[in-house]
């Protein structure tokens, strides 16, 4: 699964620049480069700094927050190892009690 960021920290009514966006959200400047370049994040790119409207960036990281959840049919867990939903070997799954309210539920 892709890497979360909060969308909450971005303004909508700023225009940011990739170095700005990247501070913003704690990651690399070259990740915003590469969102620009491959995964469609809108920029104008005409001139030297990059700019990208705080409305845009809000409305992609939303598109990759909803594209990262995958929804689990019945009798299906997600498997980290491969990151999907798989159906338990012999639709068994154990379920370990951690707190008095909560626990992990456990599949092979």
């Amino acid at each position: 699964m892709a890497k979360s960021f909060p969308s909450h920290k971005v303004k909508s009514h700023l225009v940011y620049k990739a170095w700005e966006v990247a501070d913003v959200l704690g990651c690399h400047r070259q990740t915003v480069i590469r969102w620009i370049g491959n995964n469609g994040l809108a920029a104008d790119t005409s001139s030297k700094p990059w700019l990208i409207e705080g409305h845009v960036l809000k409305d992609f990281l939303g598109q990759r927050q909803r594209k990262a959840r995958c929804k689990l049919a019945l009798h299906h867990c997600y498997c980290l190892s491969c990151r999907g939903p798989r159906e338990p070997d012999g639709k068994i799954a154990g379920y370990v009690q951690e707190t008095a309210s909560s626990g992990r539920l456990t599949a092979l």
